[in-house]
């Protein structure tokens, strides 16, 4: 454990001895590595080493270094910073004519197109507006269901009364033709 520690920590990360253990005792979900069965603690093992040796591949390969790199020459970034919550999204924000206007989604759709066709990379900085708009997209579905849902059943409640009316009126006459 602590030599997994110890490669993470060469990597930037904390030697957080305990987080290790919690790693493992999640991996065998378990409490405490003293609940768990010999078997158990046979595959604690395995994965420990798996770790360490993954770890130790990563510090080889070079993966310690700083993973933040300059983009690729021509490379495109993503970048939708966030500009407002979900709940300043508008229903005309996201669907219909102005979508094409306000919508980051689009944008993101068009980006990565474009970039599927030409074979440009693209380099990923921020998504939290797509994230908000997604999210006030999902909510605006959400709403809409529900208003379709109760409008359908005030309808059927109207077809109801409607044919009830008609089988009153039906019976009225009956009784009036007597």
């Amino acid at each position: 454990m602590r030599t997994l520690a110890n490669l993470r920590s060469a990597q930037g990360e904390s030697a957080d001895y305990g987080g290790m253990w919690k790693l493992v005792n999640g991996y065998l979900g378990v409490a405490s590595i003293e609940d768990a069965s010999q078997e158990q603690v046979d595959r604690a093992m395995v994965f420990v080493q798996d770790s360490i040796e993954r770890e130790t591949r990563n510090i080889i390969e070079g993966e310690y270094l700083a993973r933040q790199t300059l983009p690729a020459a021509g490379a495109d970034t993503i970048h939708y910073p966030l500009t407002r919550r979900f709940e300043e999204w508008q229903p005309h924000h996201m669907v219909g004519g102005d979508a094409m206007y306000h919508s980051d989604i689009r944008r993101l759709f068009q980006q990565l197109l474009d970039a599927a066709r030409s074979g440009e990379p693209l380099m990923v900085s921020n998504i939290d507006n797509v994230r908000e708009e997604l999210q006030a997209l999902t909510h605006l579905c959400e709403m809409r269901g529900i208003k379709q849902r109760a409008a359908e059943a005030r309808l059927a409640h109207v077809e109801n009364f409607v044919a009830s009316l008609a089988e009153t009126t039906g019976r009225l006459r009956s009784a009036l033709t007597r």
